[in-house]
């Protein structure tokens, strides 16, 4: 299986280990699946992390994430996203790729 993970995903996903979230990031960390990120979606990350993280553990958590994720870069904007027009950005290349897009409701 082959995912994008919605920045509310992996954030909520390193701070409750009891989330699906977390259960996909270890997934990803165990080789199960194959997540994608582009660098915007890590600068986001890192935003809302030196923001709203201040647990180590957490932070070290999301950077093995972004190590075992596959890059990618994306060709086009998509509006698949009507609530975040920010998401589309990391669809249409993940989705060409195989990926299937996982985000918080």
């Amino acid at each position: 299986m082959k995912i994008v993970l919605d920045t509310n995903v992996l954030m909520n996903g390193v701070q409750d280990e009891y989330s699906v979230g977390h259960r996909l990031i270890q997934a990803v960390l165990e080789g199960k699946i194959q997540a994608a990120i582009s660098h915007r979606i890590k600068r986001e990350n890192e935003l809302i992390t030196r923001r709203e993280l201040h647990d180590q553990e957490y932070i070290d958590l999301l950077d093995q994430f972004y190590q075992k994720a596959e890059w990618i870069r994306p060709l086009r904007q998509l509006h698949a996203v009507k609530e975040d027009h920010e998401d589309d950005i990391n669809f249409p290349r993940a989705y060409a790729r195989g990926f299937s897009p996982i985000q918080a409701l």
